[in-house]
């Protein structure tokens, strides 16, 4: 099976950076949201019964420039 290692950009597009084989290959999943929002999250994942491993950092997030 192929999938593409994609990115969703502050434009909503979605970019692709590379394809390669997911057979047995852990996927990490990033996001940048709010407490709350991950909060949410983390609650939905877990009503689905889901076993995932998790890390929640808390990180100052903006952009600059044009």
């Amino acid at each position: 099976m192929q999938a593409a290692d994609t990115g969703v950009g502050r434009s909503g597009k979605v970019h692709s950076a590379h394809f390669f084989e997911l057979a047995d290959q852990p996927i990490a999943v990033v996001t940048i949201v709010t407490g709350e929002e991950a909060d949410r999250l983390l609650t939905r994942l877990e009503s689905e019964k889901l076993r995932l491993f998790y890390v929640k950092v808390a990180v100052e997030f903006g952009t600059i420039g044009e």
